[in-house]
């Protein structure tokens, strides 16, 4: 009786989801964005095709295979002077204690990205991402860290298609 006023009580509140048919707990956890200079992108030929364009790392080598296409936008467009000395260099994360969520802006064709939550699952991490579009595109590459895991990760996207990011996207 006890598991099932348990499971009302969750079911209730939101906090059980269900993945092939079965219960699970979900709950949020902790993530923290790992700030990268903002002239700092993918190369514009990177291959989407290869490596997508949004993922998690698990280790060093992931992470290395992605980051190893970073450039500096503005000195690769032209730029020079002090801005365009400015080489991007790999942060350092102690995977033994975390993994890292990433994704391109370019990958969804946005102008911005933002992570506004994360949500841990019995299989799964969930990445909610705010995807803002407007007149220009972005080659940044975000990253997140979050606690050390091994499960699989999905996005789910929010779009908004305005200048302040108000209102959602129309669809066609």
């Amino acid at each position: 009786m006890g598991a099932i006023v348990l499971f009302f009580v969750l079911f209730t509140l939101g906090c059980v989801n269900y993945q092939n048919g079965a219960p699970s707990l979900c709950y949020s956890i902790d993530y923290e964005k790992i700030e990268l200079n903002e002239d700092w992108g993918l190369e514009t030929f990177f291959n989407y095709t290869k490596y997508g364009g949004k993922g998690i790392f698990y280790n060093e080598q992931e992470f290395d295979e992605i980051f190893s296409h970073t450039v500096n936008g503005y000195k690769e467009s032209g730029g020079s002077g002090k801005r365009a000395e400015n080489e991007p260099i790999k942060p350092t994360i102690d995977f033994g204690k975390y993994s890292v969520i990433w994704y391109s802006d370019r990958y969804s064709y946005a102008s911005q990205s933002e992570l506004t939550g994360v949500t841990e699952c019995e299989n799964v991490i969930f990445a909610n991402m705010k995807v803002i579009y407007s007149d220009y595109g972005s080659s940044r590459l975000r990253l997140w860290k979050i606690p050390k895991t091994n499960k699989s990760i999905t996005f789910i996207e929010e779009k908004r298609c305005d200048a302040m990011n108000q209102e959602p996207c129309q669809k066609a």
